[in-house]
């Protein structure tokens, strides 16, 4: 996918205006094929008696264009080989396809974004790309021997598939919220539209606690230890020991991970008044939660960084909910 953005960007680009391109007159379309070679033999110093002239013509643009179009397809033959396997037909099908493809966007002028084409349809442009993907198909052999075969790329890829790592984990997260966020303002809207004095605020515990338990608990639940997030990326919550993750075990991992943190969070702002109350067993009540709480959040930061930094693949609340996350890859694939 990456090599052939960069053939469509190298093709297409740089694009004109629109204005430009509308007050163009010269042709659409060559269709004399051998023209570039005849080109080259007239137009340049090239000499075949004479070696002192081959460096020359080939810096010349009439030699240049042909060349880079040769070396454009190059590599689409290599690999169409050496991972698709295919033959020489499938290969010479595809290469004539794709140059094609590329061609008529050109003489459409970017399908029909511009009033005329801005660059030339050239069938000479057509042979020379397919022979180059030729050229590539031909050479895969000899290019390709240190690489590894496509049952190794392929074995590599699963077995990368089947990792949980923490930025798949960290992708589901933001898409999970993402959608609560968009759920809960289309929610607002609605109900200031309807006049229901009312809104999802998750500023408030109340509002919180449904955002928690209604789509990490009840939907996780529901659909089998996977949210919309989850899903995207390909894994799941699995319940040790059980075939799919309970409610309970869901509510002790998500209150550990969003709830508990939620409620000493907002207990926090609350000990502010105690710690300045006139009263000594209040002060002294006030300021050992404070220590707890600040105790829980230390243990709670240390615990994940801990996991990130080492590598685990277990946090503190999956070992408590007796839950961890698996691959889905290797599931779909078999």
């Amino acid at each position: 996918m990456f090599y052939l953005l960069c053939v469509y960007f190298l093709i297409i680009l740089p694009l004109p205006t629109r204005e430009s391109v509308a007050q163009r007159t010269g042709p659409k379309y060559h269709l004399v094929l051998g023209t570039s070679l005849n080109d080259f033999l007239s137009e340049t110093v090239f000499c075949w008696n004479d070696p002192s002239t081959f460096i020359p013509a080939m810096k010349q643009s009439v030699f240049l264009e042909p060349a880079f179009n040769l070396l454009l397809f190059f590599p689409l033959g290599i690999y169409l080989r050496y991972y698709f396997k295919f033959d020489w037909k499938k290969t010479l099908i595809s290469a004539f396809l794709g140059s094609l493809f590329f061609e008529l966007t050109q003489l459409t002028g970017l399908y029909f974004i511009y009033p005329r084409p801005y660059r030339l349809f050239d069938v000479n442009d057509l042979f020379h790309n397919t022979l180059g993907g030729m050229i590539g198909y031909w050479s895969a052999p000899l290019l390709t021997l240190f690489l590894p075969t496509r049952e190794e790329l392929d074995e590599l890829s699963y077995e990368k598939g089947s990792e949980v790592t923490l930025v798949r984990r960290l992708v589901a997260f933001l898409i999970d919220w993402l959608i609560i966020g968009l759920v809960t303002f289309a929610m607002n809207v609605t109900t200031r539209l309807v006049s229901i004095p009312y809104e999802i605020n998750s500023e408030t515990f109340v509002g919180y606690f449904t955002q928690v338990v209604g789509y990490w608990v009840i939907l996780n639940y529901f659909m089998k230890g996977q949210t919309f997030g989850k899903r995207a990326v390909k894994i799941q919550i699995v319940q040790t020991g059980k075939k799919n993750v309970s409610l309970v075990a869901l509510g002790i991992r998500y209150g550990l991970f969003y709830l508990l943190p939620n409620i000493f969070g907002r207990g926090m702002g609350q000990l502010a008044t105690g710690l300045n109350s006139s009263n000594h067993h209040i002060q002294q009540m006030a300021l050992l939660l404070f220590f707890l709480i600040s105790g829980y959040f230390l243990v709670f930061f240390l615990s994940l960084l801990t996991t990130i930094i080492l590598r685990k693949k277990v946090f503190f609340y999956e070992k408590a909910s007796h839950t961890h996350v698996e691959s889905r890859m290797h599931v779909e694939i078999s």
